[in-house]
């Protein structure tokens, strides 16, 4: 076979010889071509250039394509675990256990000479939420109140800290106790005690824990309900 011919045959075997689609037999003629004629073996090199050049940036694209396409699921992952954090945060009540007891002082309003030590216990559940109520749960036991050993009491707080104190009796029954200042940590609380079903802020029957004086007593009350509550009954300065 003449050279011109052989060379016609290989320019034409060279894009299935370059992607490595010739038979055994053809191969060895090519390979064997490229050896001797430099003419074919150049065209070889540019076909090989060309055939794997754009293969190169496509695997480079792919790969960057790729780390872009893992970024963003992972941000999107992060932007979702923020957003539920966040709900979770300002829906859900965050429970905090309260167990504590404190020696407060029972007083009345515009009387100087009514102060009684009083031993209240604080056992139960603070739920505290940015959205929902406050609310708490437990037993709330005042010394030399009549309770029985199954009583409990639950608080709901209907603005800020401030809420109303419901005694259960142990069979279903409620009655309003006291309208109550509480901190969410029990560190201290405030009760105006209901008399006959009502509480007056001239002569109302108070207790404040912890307290040791009647003036300790009623500049807790005062400072509770500024800081705990905005709509607490009347000012605070009717608390003397």
């Amino acid at each position: 076979m003449e050279r011109n011919t052989r060379c016609s045959v290989v320019s034409d075997l060279l894009p299935a010889y370059v992607e490595g689609l010739t038979k055994t037999e053809t191969t060895s003629f090519v390979d064997a071509h490229l050896t001797e004629c430099e003419q074919c073996r150049s065209a070889y090199h540019a076909m090989s250039g060309r055939q794997h050049q754009p293969t190169a940036e496509a695997d480079a694209l792919v790969g960057k394509l790729r780390r872009h396409r893992q970024h963003s699921l992972w941000l999107r992952w992060g932007i979702a675990i923020g957003v539920v954090m966040v709900l979770a945060a300002l829906l859900l009540p965050w429970p905090k256990s309260i167990s504590v007891v404190h020696q407060g002082l029972e007083w009345r309003c515009g009387d100087a000479g009514h102060v009684l030590e009083r031993t209240v216990t604080l056992e139960g559940t603070y739920y505290d939420s940015l959205l929902m109520q406050d609310r708490f749960r437990g037993r709330v036991q005042v010394e030399g109140y009549p309770q029985t050993d199954n009583s409990s009491a639950e608080c709901v707080f209907v603005a800020d800290q401030q809420g109303y104190l419901y005694y259960s009796d142990g069979e279903g029954r409620l009655e309003a106790f006291a309208s109550v200042l509480l901190e969410p940590d029990g560190s201290r609380i405030l009760l105006c005690i209901c008399e006959d079903g009502h509480w007056d802020s001239g002569n109302g029957l108070m207790l404040t824990a912890p307290a040791v004086t009647r003036q300790e007593a009623v500049c807790t009350a005062n400072a509770m309900a500024d800081e705990l509550s905005s709509a607490w009954l009347g000012s605070a300065d009717d608390f003397e």
